[in-house]
Order: C-alpha cells, then structure tokens, then sequence
C-alpha cells in the first residue's frame, strides 16, 4: 500500500521489481528501494513535512511480502 500525497489517502499500484532484494541497510538496497518503490508514491518530495510507507501487501515473492519501506523520515 502506498500512502498519497494527501494523509490518510492510499494506493495500491502494481510494481514489478527485479530481485534478489539487495541486502538490508545497504546502499543497493536503498538505491533498489529508491528506484522501484519510491517513484509510485507520487510526492517527489523527501524531507520537511512529507513522508511515505510502502508495504508489499501482496506478491508472488514470498521474501518481499510484509515488508515495509519508508520514505522522508
């Protein structure tokens, strides 16, 4: 799920994403995270008062199911 620019209002795109997931708290994941999730939030903004959560609600990678990535905190 992908929280708008507008809190409270959601959006549940379809992304396809090349795997394997990079490691956790690496600069390719960020890079991954950045360059295929962050672009369908649609704020383009990430910092100030703006921030966004993208969880994998559904997929047919079981490794990215439940995953939260969060944005401009």
């Amino acid at each position: 799920m992908i929280v708008g620019p507008t809190q409270g209002e959601r959006h549940t795109p379809v992304v396809e994403v090349p795997l394997p997931l990079p490691e956790e708290d690496s600069a390719e994941r960020e890079d991954w995270e950045y360059d295929h999730l962050f672009t369908h939030t649609g704020t383009g903004r990430t910092g100030g008062d703006s921030w966004c959560d993208v969880e994998i609600v559904e997929s047919t990678a079981p490794e990215l199911l439940g995953l939260t990535f969060e944005f401009g905190y």
